[in-house]
């Protein structure tokens, strides 16, 4: 059950990463014109690249763990490669989600920069205004969803030692045990 929670994490975040990767790359290729600002341009090309750059070690990050880490868990040897994969995905989807965040956070840029770039003052103030208020309701929505979803408390699923091994003698804690058959 893990597995494919984390397997659909990791499919969402490619998914979108991969659609912001493209509009990244659409404004590489944007024409700029030569009398504008050279540090908007940077900012313009950085933000950009930036973008670009994130979004695809997302989609890199994502794809390959969708292939190799239901593989591993169930290849492995025992129990533990499950529990080493379940942890290994989880510990790679907050890393995966930092650079989302970041890749976003840089397209939003980008298309701020692309807007005092390719149009008027008037047009990029609005542009600007309209981005940053998305912005923001962004991040409220994402804190609200955050706090009321993220459970206070999380408890991993993974198994510790042999679940069928009981102790026979229950008078002594470091006694004798009993497994599969032998219980009582």
């Amino acid at each position: 059950m893990e597995l494919d929670y984390f397997v659909s994490v990791f499919q969402a975040l490619t998914g979108i990463s991969s659609l912001l990767a493209g509009f990244a790359s659409a404004g590489i290729l944007l024409g700029v014109p030569a009398q504008n600002n050279p540090f908007l341009k940077l900012g313009f090309v950085t933000s950009t690249g930036a973008a670009l750059g994130f979004n695809l070690l997302v989609v890199l990050i994502g794809s390959l763990v969708v292939m190799w880490g239901p593989g591993r868990a169930l290849r492995g040897e025992g129990v533990e490669s499950v529990s080493f994969a379940v942890e290994f995905m989880e510990v790679t989807s907050e890393t995966c989600l930092i650079y989302f965040v970041l890749g976003l956070g840089c397209y939003f840029a980008s298309s701020v920069f692309a807007a005092w770039i390719l149009f008027k003052v008037q047009s990029s103030i609005f542009i600007s205004v309209f981005f940053l208020v998305a912005a923001f309701v962004l991040i409220q929505q994402v804190g609200q969803l955050y706090l009321e979803l993220k459970p206070p408390i999380v408890i991993s699923g993974r198994i510790r030692g042999n679940p069928l091994r009981v102790p026979v003698d229950s008078t002594s804690s470091g006694g004798t045990y009993a497994t599969g058959s032998e219980q009582r």
